[in-house]
């Protein structure tokens, strides 16, 4: 992985690739790769047993007509076997993902590992056979994310990367809201995100430091890509247009002992003249996560993880819209499990 500064140009093809759909899952039945198969229960690996896995696991377990846990992996076998009893059954563990693709055991494998392993354990997976739902982001680095993309078409395998927000019955409602004029012509958009800092993986702070990926630029990616490559992607995808300048700056204010920033404000413009800006801080005591739209005859505001989108128009009582409860995995996001469903469909049709 390049230690680099990326160049103007290479931020401008991560974005412009995610809000174009190189997740590969743009909409349902869309997985890119997909081939023919059975309707039969999909044989499912489960490639990294850390917290992150039971927003998967769960949500699959909920689906047995659909998917059976066979196996499970993690270099830490007390993790494996902590998950193994989540899973129930008769699944496998192992400590190594080029041991479970030789046993032959799934037909497909959810890659739940640091960002930085993403594209050496899915090209094994695809070279072995295997269809691959891989956890955001799909790579660290333009270069491996081509190598999987080159995997992918060799194979002729299932693909997805694990952006469940483009599921999500509030980004759906936006987008179409969008797309039918309600606000005019969509001119700006703002989104912000104010949180705490990364999760703790180690209870000792100093062992903590040491160990979390997420401190680290070459394990991580960085801030905006392992936190906002969501945001960049599902409102790339309501805007529904390529970037053709980004603009940013950002830094640590408090964090200073690590390389991944706490802080920064990004600005993308679009082909179809709309901008974007974004600003995230990692410091905050209290939560927001929050969007807005202006379009030429109105607004659209909606917060992350909600199911209640507010209209507001000039001279007009603000209008709002109350959606169907959507069920969230373990860490609160909604639409994990249309995305394991329309993985699934695209692996069965």
């Amino acid at each position: 992985m390049s230690s680099a500064t990326p160049t103007r140009r290479e931020v401008l093809s991560v974005i412009g690739h995610t809000a174009a759909g190189l997740a590969f899952v743009p909409a349902a039945g869309s997985a890119l790769g997909a081939d023919a198969g059975s309707r039969s229960a999909i044989r499912v690996g489960i490639i990294g047993a850390g917290n992150r896995s039971g927003a998967h696991i769960a949500p699959l377990k909920a689906l047995p007509d659909r998917c059976r846990i066979t196996a499970v992996c993690d270099i830490e076998r007390a993790r494996a076997e902590a998950a193994l009893v989540k899973v129930g059954g008769d699944a496998k563990p192992f400590t190594s993902h080029t041991d479970l693709l030789a046993a032959k055991l799934c037909d497909a494998v959810f890659v739940i590992t640091p960002n930085y392993t993403h594209k050496e354990i899915a090209v094994d997976a695809l070279k072995a056979g295997c269809h691959v739902l891989c956890e955001k982001p799909m790579a660290t680095t333009l270069d491996d994310a081509r190598e999987i993309v080159d995997a992918v078409r060799s194979s002729k395998k299932v693909f997805s990367v694990g952006l469940q927000f483009r599921y999500a019955s509030v980004y759906r409602k936006v987008r179409d809201l969008v797309a039918s004029g309600t606000i005019g012509d969509l001119k700006y958009v703002w989104a912000e995100e104010f949180r705490g800092d990364w999760a703790r993986l180690f209870k000792d702070s100093q062992e903590n430091a040491r160990r979390n990926w997420r401190y680290y630029q070459k394990l991580s990616g960085g801030t905006l890509l392992e936190k906002n490559c969501h945001d960049f992607d599902i409102l790339g995808w309501v805007i529904g247009s390529k970037p053709v300048r980004v603009t940013a700056s950002g830094g640590n204010s408090v964090y200073r002992d690590r390389e991944t920033i706490d802080h920064a404000s990004v600005t993308v413009d679009y082909e179809n003249g709309v901008q974007l800006a974004l600003g995230v801080c990692m410091f905050a005591k209290v939560g927001r996560h929050q969007t807005t739209l202006v379009g030429t005859d109105g607004m659209i505001e909606f917060p992350r993880g909600g199911n209640q989108v507010t209209i507001r128009r000039p001279q007009q009582k603000d209008e709002v819209l109350q959606l169907v409860e959507q069920a969230g995995d373990s860490y609160g996001h909604h639409g994990t499990r249309e995305l394991h469903l329309d993985f699934f469909d695209a692996i069965s049709t």
